[in-house]
């Protein structure tokens, strides 16, 4: 039976204060379905949590019970206003039992609540488990299916995922955005399909190709193994591939693949495929795993080198690459755009933290209620560590000592001398850390001790500077709170403690000093207060804390979960795959577990533990293996590390009150009158008396006329001179700044449009007083007379300025240099000019000057010729717009400068370098100095060059968040040289069990040297070690960037517990444990990395385009009008008449009819022509490309500026590892020997994918290689490697994901939120104009607007009338059948709309009239209603009117005004708009 809540002695009491006693209806803990609570402390019923029963005062219905969020643990705290519950998205509307008003009760409060067991998510896993547990139990002998059993009876533990209430917030945020994140994932695997088709028909049986030797009928095949498309059967003839199996010849497909050297064949056999057979495209299943690793970007090279070697170099490069771009650039960052924009739309929605319960303002003071104190009394918040106003009486009563002690932790050289002791106790430590234990130990330890007792001092200070140590321990620094940077004295405190405890009780000789040694290494935290800027960053980046703690707990909760349940799958089965020592990750216990899900979340080289797993399991089990990885990989690695993105900008986002006061002094700003003062800037200032001295000329009284000459006394003349001179224009520009403050030239990179504009002035030139003169609301006489006299001057002044010294602004030669510079055929002509200089800089590399000197010597002359023709056109724009003179001079804009400084860096090589004997390196210089000006294509491109300048704008944010990188990885850097200094290296015996039997020679068993004694050596065999304090920090930045972490990891775990003792892994062994300092750093440093270079980022360039100063409402209508902007009228076709020709327009016409349905599925089979096809008939994929249409231009900008930058560094890797030997990670297709190979390889290292190891293969040194000849250069190599990978890794791949950001936030919604507008409204709205506008010129006439209004439907519908008070309804109720003839009337008509007898016509002529059921439907009219809809109607039909142009009405701005009823204009649109849209 339903259960009905409540009863009349069950309803909510008013206690004495009047305010009404109640609880919210799901303030429960258990989500489950159970027995009704009583609630004991007001003894009412309450309905159970999976119904959610809408507020008595809430307009909106209550959500489908579907809706209900699966995961939700109900708090205490959610009954506060308005909390993440209250918003509808989650569906938990705060429900009220009785009447704000007369505490009545409300028709909810009796609603039945019967739902039924599996409508909640909890119950479903639930039953999932105990179902799968069961089964455990029943199929044990079943071998195929009993990990699956047991890890499916292990989901129960998923409920822990709403343990807390961070966690909870956390998952009803994922939540509401679940349903766009599957659409985006539809995206996602729509692409991944194509291009794993594509792949499919591409590199069929490509990875099972190798070369082999075949003496006498037995296969030897090459070591290390090589891919191959073709082989010499003879000296120069050519033969395909043998096919093994089949005894088959194939002929190769393309003549750019690996050809076997002379005695080899190339041989295809199923047995050679890599990675346990699974890496391959042989059909669908495969093809489609291997792609996603591809997009993964881990082991993608290895793929694309055997697709080159296998199948065809220029294809396979391609096909990489490009799936790479799209895929890996353009796709998933949509992920983070639905995460980042439905979050903050979240947010703004419900005006509350979507990672915290509660989100703290930026006010850090607190209220007097909450701190108990009068107004009168001093906030503590505010004094700094013990200081008190004379008001407090504990100061009137303190000891002078204890005064002077206030006074001395008060003062700022306290907190200076402070830092300074720590960044000195951070050098030393740099300097000593790596020592070995017994070499300079006991002065390391006198030091520590020395440095630990000054710091001892300096806490016991700052506790004697307090009343108390209660206040100590409580108060904190003012700027601590500024920057909300809280319990410094807890900490400091504690390290203090434990430093004094290590140094007392620990020897210094013993490991645990070492272990110890994290107390004074913590100390560093204190060197960010050194840069205020990063500390600010760093205190927008946490915000309050509360984010980034729950999310960080949430991000180790969803580990922990997931690990016993990987346990439950694998646990045990990779003894097949790896032995117990092998440093391989395996399932076997818990930690085990968690280390290899951890390994997933980074994504380095993750595809190892997908192959081992898939080859652990057998049958069936492969599948789902494979499956669980991907799953994995998905949810941690894409989702879960992408909220910190979320988070971060969280953090840096205004309250919604707080943009809406910034929009309305800006507004007031702009529509104020001020006047307009102008002055020149420094350089301009400097230099106009010069040129007005120059202006000024002798006059010959002599050479004068005599009629013209006065004879005047000496005297007189005298007197007139000492008169008052006309005050000039500095005269005048210092009077005005003696009545208003003057201020410095804005430095910013982002100047505005301002008053300058208004005359034909360079903006540069002048500065706009405006931010300092006080704005007013009218200009007086005086005013305005003194701005146009100050404008006048400036004007008339700007003429005495001269180009290059002597040529005025009417000179005939400056007149035509500047009509010349303005011309688009000069700056064709000139781009032109560039470009070949550019083609003839990129083509002569090494190997083509070496084999082609007389046409290097041509090509040498042609770049000299160019090169005076530079110069040349430079000549002509310092004509035009002078030296340096002026703002708009050639030499004052960086663009300019940097092609000057190449030029001139181009002479200077040319003759300093002229005698030399090498002339290779002057080629080299010279083709370097060429490429660069590659940049100086950048100033005629707009776009690209607006790219550059929002990088120069976000350059200051961006050096701070690498200042805060630095300051993160230099204590890690300290420590791991304590535990790990010297610690990496080994016997290359592994039989000898140390340094001490390091000696001698043995017998190696390798492959390579199978057999031969060697001698043994004890060194590190590895690129990476934390012998010093700069190559951990190197390694480090290495192990950030997400590579080769995994491979330091097994090493730190196989450390011997004894110093020069031999290394060896063990998981049972207690250097496992070495693996937190790993997972550590890598949490922090992936955090302090990736996402905050991207979180910095996208508020940099929110700044620039104006995002983050517009509110949520505002910035979803902006994605609405992008969206709207998308839709364009289409042409209507009619229907033929033929039948043939009418029945085929039938099947085509109804885009969603099962021809449709039909032809998506020929489109699917033949996926690679047909793709956009089919994408037309799918509204999400078509959107998607309408969007990328528009988008290109800014896609296209960044791609072009990326190529750019990428071409520049080509050619310098070129030119200085031409030929540096090949390392064990460089190859034919990994080197820097061509252009063409080099550019891929750097495209390579901007996917990270093994891009340290390559960077080590470059920095090679002798005896490693031949001096002079194939020798790397470590300084060149890592400072190169480093800053490619910076520039290009975190910069311009980051600028990918802030196109798509901003461009595509809006594609993924399939229904707007903001407005309820769908895209089966705007199909309505293009159906509707189609009718009127046939032939889709985009206007339609005035007198077809009413038509066009009536035959519109869905949300963009005008009815004046409801459905069931229209003309056809009421006609309809006319012809109605009553047996009571009063109701009827006789009515004369021709004809009737219903045959039947009753409405048939009499023989007069006349038919009856229902009039009471007419009668009875118009009594049901809401009147005041349709008035107002009238009213509605006949606004909007006037705006549409007004619109109209020579051509008609528009077809964007009828859409444009219809959608404006959909929003609350006074939320949605700025000022600006708002006057836009109502006033223009």
């Amino acid at each position: 039976m339903p259960r009905i809540f409540g009863s009349p002695s069950s309803l909510p009491s008013n206690d004495h204060s009047g305010r009404t006693s109640r609880q919210a209806p799901w303030a429960t803990t258990d989500l489950s379905p159970g027995p009704i609570n009583n609630h004991t402390d007001n003894n009412i019923y309450q309905p159970s949590p999976q119904r959610s029963i809408p507020s008595s005062n809430s307009a909106s219905p209550a959500r489908p019970v579907n809706e209900q969020s699966p995961f939700l643990v109900n708090q205490d705290q959610q009954q506060q206003s308005p909390t993440i519950s209250d918003h509808p998205f989650t569906q938990q509307i705060g429900d009220e039992t009785t009447s704000e008003k007369n505490g009545t009760p409300s028709l909810e409060f009796f609603k039945i609540s019967h739902l039924p067991f599996l409508s909640n998510t909890r119950s479903i896993l639930d039953v999932i488990a105990v179902s799968a547990f069961w089964l455990h139990i029943i199929l044990l002998d079943n071998d195929a299916m009993v990990s699956i059993l047991a890890a499916l009876s292990s989901i129960r533990i998923l409920r822990f995922l709403t343990m807390t209430e961070g966690t909870t917030i956390i998952m009803q945020s994922l939540e509401t955005c679940f349903l766009i994140l599957c659409n985006v994932f539809g995206f996602f695997v729509f692409f991944w399909l194509l291009f794993s088709l594509l792949a499919l028909f591409l590199f069929t049986n490509s990875f099972s190709r190798r070369c082999a030797v075949i003496p006498e009928g037995d296969i030897t095949y090459a070591n290390p193994p090589q891919m191959c498309n073709s082989y010499y059967d003879s000296i120069s003839h050519k033969s395909g591939v043998f096919v093994l199996d089949t005894g088959d010849m194939i002929t190769s497909r393309s003549n750019d693949g690996y050809t076997c050297k002379l005695g080899q064949a190339c041989i295809q056999s199923a047995k050679n495929l890599p990675g346990w057979s699974y890496i391959n495209y042989d059909n669908i299943f495969y093809a489609m795993l291997n792609i996603f690793t591809v997009i993964s970007t881990e082991g993608w090279t290895d793929l694309k080198y055997m697709s080159q070697d296998s199948i065809s170099t220029m294809a396979s490069s391609i096909f990489y690459c490009f799936c790479l771009y799209l895929m890996t650039f353009i796709l998933v960052p949509m992920f983070i755009a639905v995460i980042t924009t439905s979050f903050s739309n979240l947010r703004g929605t419900i005006r509350q933290s979507a990672f915290a319960s509660q989100r703290k303002t930026r006010d850090h003071q607190r209220t007097d209620e909450e701190t108990g104190n009068d107004n009168n009394d001093v906030n503590d918040d505010w004094v700094y560590e013990g200081h008190h106003g004379a008001s407090n009486p504990l100061i009137r009563r303190s000891h002078r000592l204890h005064r002077k002690l206030n006074n001395i932790i008060t003062s700022k050289w306290f907190v200076l001398s402070g830092s300074v002791l720590v960044v000195i106790n951070t050098v030393i430590m740099a300097i000593f850390s790596a020592e070995a234990p017994g070499k300079h130990t006991t002065k390391m330890f006198l030091i520590e001790s020395g440095f630990c007792l000054v710091f001892l001092i300096e806490l016991i200070i700052r506790i004697c500077g307090h009343d108390n140590f209660s206040q100590f321990w409580d108060s904190t620094h003012i700027l601590f709170y500024i920057y909300k940077i809280h319990l410094r004295n807890q900490v400091d405190t504690f390290l203090a403690i434990g430093c004094l405890c290590t140094t007392l009780f620990v020897s210094s000789s013993s490991r645990l000093y070492q272990f110890l040694q994290i107390f004074a290494v913590a100390r560093t935290y204190r060197l960010v207060y050194f840069f205020p800027r990063v500390l600010q960053l760093l205190s927008d980046v946490i915000g309050d804390g509360q984010g980034i703690i729950n999310l960080t707990f949430f991000t180790f909760i969803v580990l922990f979960l997931f690990s016993p349940i990987a346990v439950q799958l694998f646990g045990g089965d990779f003894q097949g795959t790896a032995g117990m020592d092998d440093p391989v990750m395996r399932f076997d216990n818990f930690y085990q577990s968690f280390l290899s899900l951890f390994q997933i979340m980074t994504g380095e080289n993750w595809t190892d533990i997908l192959y081992d797993a898939m080859h652990s399991q057998s049958y069936s089990t492969v599948v789902f293996a494979g499956l669980f990885m991907l799953f994995l990989y998905m949810a941690i690695h894409y989702m879960v590390l992408n909220l910190f993105i979320a988070v971060i900008l969280e953090n840096f986002d205004l309250d919604e009150d707080e943009i809406r006061q910034i929009q309305i002094k800006k507004y007031i700003r702009q529509h104020r009158w001020q006047p307009e003062y102008f002055q020149l800037d420094v350089i301009s200032r400097f230099l106009l008396p010069m040129f007005v001295k120059q202006e000024q000329r002798g006059l010959k009284v002599e050479d004068l006329p005599q009629t013209l000459v006065a004879p005047v006394k000496k005297s007189d003349f005298q007197d007139f001179l000492e008169q008052e001179e006309e005050p000039n224009l500095e005269q005048m520009l210092s009077r005005r700044s003696s009545r208003s403050n003057s201020v410095q030239v804005r430095k910013s990179l982002r100047r505005t449009a301002s008053n300058v504009a208004q005359v034909s002035v360079p903006s540069d030139l002048i500065i706009n007083q405006d931010s300092v003169d006080p704005l007013v609301k009218y200009g007086d006489e005086y005013e305005l007379n003194v701005a146009k006299e100050n404008k006048a001057m400036v004007l008339e002044n700007l003429n005495l300025f001269r180009s290059m010294v002597m040529l005025k602004p009417s000179n005939p030669i400056r007149h035509w240099c500047a009509k010349a510079t303005n011309r688009i055929s000069y700056a064709a002509v000139m781009v032109s000019f560039i470009c070949l200089s550019l083609v003839l800089a990129i083509y002569t590399d090494y190997q083509f000057r070496t084999t082609h000197p007389e046409a290097t010597q041509v090509m040498e002359y042609i770049q000299i010729g160019l090169l005076v023709v530079f110069f040349i056109d430079i000549v002509v724009h310092m004509i035009n717009t002078g030296v340096i003179m002026l703002p708009e001079s050639y030499l004052r804009s960086i663009w300019n400068d940097l092609d000057f400084a190449s030029l001139i860096a181009q002479v200077i090589v040319m003759i300093v370098l002229k005698d030399n004997h090498n002339t290779n390196e002057r080629a080299s210089i010279l083709r370097c100095l060429r490429t660069l000006r590659i940049m100086h294509l950048i100033r005629y491109i707009h776009g690209t060059r607006v790219i550059f300048l929002d990088i120069m704008y976000g350059l200051p944010k961006l050096l701070d968040a690498a200042t805060l990188n630095l300051l993160v990885f230099i204590p890690f850097a300290i420590y791991g040289c304590f535990l790990f200094g010297g610690r990496f290296s080994l016997c290359n015996d592994g039989d000898v069990g140390g340094k001490s039997g390091c000696w001698g020679e043995y017998q190696s068993t390798d492959d390579d040297n199978q057999g031969i004694f060697i001698p043994r050596v004890w060194r590190n065999p590895y690129d990476y070690s934390f012998d010093t304090f700069e190559k951990a920090l190197l390694h480090l930045f290495e192990c950030a960037s997400g590579e080769g972490w995994i491979l330091s990891l097994f090493t730190a775990m196989s450390v011997a517990p004894s110093l020069y003792s031999q290394p060896k892994f063990n998981w049972f062994e207690s250097s496992i444990t070495y693996s937190i300092y790993y997972i550590v750093f890598m949490f922090v440093a992936s955090l302090c990395t990736i996402q905050l270079f991207i979180g910095v980022f996208l508020e940099t360039f929110k700044q620039r385009s104006g995002i983050s100063s517009l509110t949520n409402a505002q910035r979803q209508f902006q994605d609405l009008q992008r969206q709207l902007s998308l839709v364009k009228p289409s042409r209507k076709v009619g229907r033929p008449e033929g039948n043939l020709r009418a029945m085929c327009y039938d099947l085509v016409i109804n885009r969603r009819g099962k021809f449709a349905q039909i032809m998506a599925l020929v489109s699917m089979a033949n996926i690679i022509g047909l793709a956009f096809r089919l994408a037309q008939r799918i509204d999400s994929l078509d959107t998607l490309l309408r969007t990328t249409q528009k988008a290109l231009p800014s896609i296209g900008y960044v791609t072009g500026a990326f190529v750019l930058v990428m071409l520049c560094f080509a050619v310098i890797f070129q030119e200085l590892f031409d030929w540096t030997r090949y390392g064990p990670y460089g190859s034919h297709n990994a080197n820097f020997r061509t252009l063409s190979t080099g550019f891929l390889t750097l495209f390579r290292i901007t996917t990270g994918e093994n891009w340290d190891f390559l960077m080590h293969d470059f920095a090679v040194e002798p005896p490693n290689c031949v001096q002079g000849k194939d020798c790397g250069s470590p300084i060149a190599a890592y400072t190169l490697f480093i800053l490619f990978y910076v520039v290009c890794t975190y910069i311009f791949v980051n600028l990918f994901t802030v196109v798509v950001i901003n461009n595509f936030s809006f594609t993924f919604d399939k229904r707007n939120k903001f407005t309820q507008l769908t895209r089966a409204d705007l199909r309505h709205y293009k159906s509707s104009w189609e009718e009127y506008d046939p032939k889709a010129t985009g206007f339609i006439k005035k007198d077809d607007v009413p038509g066009f209004l009536r035959s519109l439907q869905g949300t963009l519908a005008m009815r004046i009338y409801g459905k069931s008070h229209s003309l056809a309804s009421l006609l309809k109720a006319s012809d109605q059948m009553d047996a009571d003839m009063t109701h009827l009337a006789s009515v004369p008509l021709s004809s009737s709309r219903l045959q039947n007898q009753f409405a048939s016509n009499n023989i007069l002529g006349e038919r009856y009239y229902n009039y009471y059921e007419v009668n009875k439907k118009l009594s049901d009219m809401d009147v005041p209603l349709v008035r107002a809809n009238k009213e509605e109607y006949n606004r909007v039909y006037h705006e549409i009117l007004l619109t109209a142009t020579s051509r008609g009405i528009a077809f964007h701005s009828v859409l444009q005004i219809l959608a404006l009823r959909l929003v609350d204009t006074t939320k949605a649109l700025t000022y600006v708009h708002f006057d836009f849209y109502f006033y223009i």
